[in-house]
């Protein structure tokens, strides 16, 4: 996907405050203490077995009155299975969970619409990168939560799962969850 990066205005780059994935085969654990480096979304081993992963950002300092132009989600694939993969994305209008409680079973599940987007999982640069302006531009409460889903092959296929670092890998900061947004203020 080719996106056209806004010249005018201010730019926001925003690391997630709060990142961890939720399993079924697990629903009581929470994993973003127990693995607290990795990120997974699809099927870590069983049939049937799901993985999803919650990622939250502050985005409080976009003023109220601003117009945002452009916003883009980054999330960094280390492993998982071969490509193609792609997963699907929502915005997610429940933001009172954190990394080190959420489970599978206390997740926020009511997922605002039908899949945001559908994205790609590069194997070979491991980049994931998927627009989130509306979901900025709608945001009331300063945080945004976004849920990656299993797309295709689709959540609960054994075995097919895409693995991203989380915010407390040791790794570069452009591997790890962040946002960027391009915005203008009247």
């Amino acid at each position: 996907e080719q996106v056209s990066v806004p010249v005018a205005g201010y730019f926001a780059e925003i690391d997630a405050t709060e990142d961890a994935f939720v399993d079924n085969a697990n629903p009581t654990t929470p994993q973003g203490t127990q693995l607290p480096q990795y990120l997974y979304v699809g099927a870590r081993s069983l049939q049937g077995d799901i993985c999803r992963t919650y990622l939250q950002f502050d985005v409080s300092e976009i003023p109220s009155s601003a117009t945002v132009s452009l916003a883009l989600m980054h999330v960094t694939r280390f492993g998982g299975s071969p490509a193609p993969y792609f997963i699907d994305t929502w915005h997610e209008l429940i933001d009172n969970w954190h990394e080190n409680t959420i489970t599978w079973a206390n997740a926020p599940t009511m997922f605002a619409q039908a899949a945001s987007s559908r994205v790609r999982v590069d194997a070979n640069t491991g980049e994931c990168i998927w627009d989130v302006t509306s979901n900025v531009q709608g945001e009331v409460d300063g945080q945004l939560t976004e849920v990656l889903r299993g797309g295709n092959p689709p959540e609960g296929t054994p075995n097919n799962l895409a693995e991203f670092w989380s915010k407390e890998a040791p790794r570069p900061s452009s591997e790890k969850p962040y946002l960027q947004v391009w915005y203008t203020t009247p």
